[in-house]
């Protein structure tokens, strides 16, 4: 029988790093219920708490390696196991962005413990700094995550969708303390306000609100490179604080689930509109007005306060058939509409647009 990447678990916590069971790969499709249409196959946890069953227990560890023989290893990154790591991600030109790091900051940025993953990509971990990192996508440079509190990375011998296998570079030993000017570089960061891919949730979401507001917040972490475990984990955190009430666990998952399914990264909520946009059966004609919605919107919030009239000459459309699709796509759940008081020429209202992902 196959022997999975579960079954190296000593070590790691030989480290005092904790780590989870993660779904394999077999027969080309990830071992989880959604087998080929997996959006993560491969590299999402097998228990249903996720990271949060992290651990170095050794009672804990022989029940997963029992249960699940043939499964990969994930490590828990940040303060639980004391490392950090930086994710470099081929496919989004994560090895030129490690380029010009190493060019400002120096070489010796990589000498630490490193993983060649079976993607084509590296880990490179280092000791957890005293500082607080967080798990992030994208922010340090192009192709490159950050891994720290409440992540996870996918640890050797595991086995990629590719095929290949994750290896350490040179063995496996005590990692390096993170370069200071590195480590100044990923907090200032992280420091920085997103304007493109935050979306922030009020204190209290409504019931009405939840499912809209919690599909626009699982969108922009999508929008900044989470997968879909993180997505989950960070759902089910605001559902249970700010939802009154609660949805259940199975619309958290679906939710999640849902927005796995786009691409990672490049303009957050406004390029998710817009692939839900693209990969919906809607008319022409309402395509062109959710596409110039979509120009005037506020990255952030998807709001917008264009004219009818501005909506008309810009879609290319006659007045009326503007008014007629806005309301068609309000009952399908594309936008909602507040008025906010006439136009400066006293002639008409004032409308708020603010587009929504239908259910």
């Amino acid at each position: 029988m196959l022997v999975g990447a579960i079954q190296s678990a000593s070590d790691y916590t030989d480290l005092g790093w904790s780590v989870i069971p993660i779904h394999s790969i077999e027969n080309g499709i990830c071992t989880c219920r959604k087998g080929a249409a997996c959006p993560s196959p491969g590299k999402h946890p097998r228990t249903r708490n996720g990271v949060n069953d992290a651990t170095t227990q050794t009672e804990t560890i022989s029940r997963w390696q029992r249960d699940w023989p043939t499964a990969n290893i994930g490590i828990a990154t940040g303060k639980t196991s004391g490392i950090l790591v930086l994710d470099i991600d081929v496919k989004t030109n994560g090895f030129e962005s490690l380029a010009r790091l190493s060019e400002k900051y120096g070489p010796s940025i990589t000498d630490t413990l490193t993983a060649d993953t079976g993607g084509g990509g590296l880990h490179l971990i280092y000791k957890s700094p005293e500082q607080a990192v967080k798990t992030v996508a994208g922010q340090l440079a192009p192709g490159i995550d950050t891994r720290s509190c409440g992540g996870y990375i996918v640890g050797p011998p595991s086995i990629h969708m590719s095929g290949k296998t994750y290896t350490w570079r040179n063995g496996i030993y005590e990692p390096a303390r993170i370069p200071d000017a590195l480590l100044g570089a990923i907090l200032k960061s992280q420091s920085k306000k997103s304007t493109s891919t935050g979306t922030a949730l009020p204190s209290v979401i409504k019931e009405g609100e939840r499912n809209n507001m919690l599909f626009r917040f699982a969108a922009s972490l999508r929008g900044q490179g989470l997968e879909r475990d993180d997505i989950e984990r960070r759902l089910l955190e605001e559902n249970q604080f700010r939802c009154k009430p609660p949805l259940p666990k199975e619309e958290i998952l679906r939710i999640a689930s849902s927005a796995a399914k786009y691409g990672k990264g490049s303009m957050g909520l406004p390029n998710l509109y817009l692939q839900e946009i693209l990969n919906n059966p809607l008319s022409s004609s309402s395509k062109l007005i959710l596409h110039t919605l979509l120009s005037h919107a506020d990255n952030d919030t998807l709001n917008a306060f264009p004219s009818q009239e501005t909506i008309a000459k810009e879609s290319g459309l006659s007045r009326p058939t503007v008014g007629s699709h806005i309301k068609t796509l309000k009952n399908l759940g594309w936008i909602d509409i507040a008025r906010k008081g006439r136009v400066s020429s006293g002639h008409g209202w004032r409308y708020e647009y603010t587009l929504t992902f239908p259910p």
